[in-house]
């Protein structure tokens, strides 16, 4: 079994035909087509189970080539991005930071204990979530710890830090999923700046993991894994966050998921698609949102 759970865009694609389709109470979305049953194929790099992946764009939503190993030994790899011609992302299992140049890959950062789960670039170096330990750990551009954080604003732990999304001025978002298990909903969002203060900015999620911020800065996704489905927030520009309401079940977009639906990675593309991993069903969905002024434009 393979399971498609994190994924970054190498470059952008053409949009082929759209359907369109409503979320019951958030903001519209446009599901795009498959040409071949219900997953969709894609121009990224994705994390595939154990391994990584990485695959081109054809024509109307067609493989380019075969799907490439560029890891068959990575540990659980996690959170990927691109910066300039380099692919950084975590192996939450060997607890490092490591790179791909097209080539090899080589680790960039290591911290026994860390357990990885994504990677952003931040200030002149990189922020990494360190799930196991309980910390935001910032590191250079050759790869030195720089600084932590290890408690919320209130002195509690940080409790499952998850995935990252820049938040276009310098700073981050962060999920803080809570314990890994269906019942706690403990799941938090915080916020970083860029002079590195730390401020929560939601509660009480449902296993908090994916984020991903529209391009105008205003809407800021968020998976929750355990209650199968993408909730949204308005966000303010001292970047708060509110009027939190659903975007989309699950089961809307991928019905063979049953009970069993788990979403994970979603990323934002620059055609606007918001795509989900789903690593229940081994699909990625590719969604456009809609809002009241309109598509989603980049």
């Amino acid at each position: 079994m393979i399971l498609i759970n994190q994924l970054v865009f190498s470059r952008n694609f053409k949009q082929r035909g759209v359907t369109v389709a409503k979320s019951e109470i958030g903001d519209g979305f446009i599901l795009l087509p498959a040409t071949e049953g219900e997953c969709h194929e894609k121009n990224l790099l994705f994390i595939v189970g154990m391994t990584l992946i990485a695959m081109a764009w054809g024509s109307a939503f067609s493989w380019a080539a075969e799907p490439e190993v560029i890891n068959p030994k990575a540990e659980f790899p996690e959170g990927p991005v691109m910066v300039g011609h380099l692919l950084y992302y975590a192996d939450y299992g060997g607890h490092t930071v490591t790179t791909w140049d097209g080539k090899e890959n080589k680790v960039f950062w290591k911290q026994d204990g860390c357990g990885p789960s994504a990677v952003v670039p931040y200030g002149k170096g990189f922020l990494v979530t360190c799930y196991d330990s309980g910390s935001i750990v910032e590191i250079s551009a050759q790869g030195k710890t720089v600084r932590k954080w290890g408690k919320a604003p209130d002195g509690k732990p940080l409790l499952g830090p998850n995935d990252f999304t820049p938040d276009k001025k310098g700073g981050v978002y962060f999920s803080a999923s809570g314990p890994w298990e269906s019942d706690p909903i403990v799941g938090k969002i915080f916020h970083i700046d860029a002079k590195g203060n730390l401020k929560e900015v939601a509660a009480n999620l449902h296993y908090a993991n994916g984020l991903a911020l529209t391009a105008d800065g205003k809407t800021l996704f968020c998976v929750e894994s355990e209650a199968a489905r993408i909730i949204q927030f308005k966000v303010a520009p001292d970047s708060s966050l509110s009027d939190r309401r659903l975007f989309i079940r699950i089961g809307q977009v991928d019905e063979k998921s049953g009970p069993y639906a788990y979403p994970d990675g979603i990323k934002l593309d620059s055609e606007g698609n918001l795509w989900i991993g789903l690593p229940a069903t081994m699909c990625l969905h590719p969604l456009r949102p809609t809002f009241a002024s309109g598509l989603v434009k980049r």
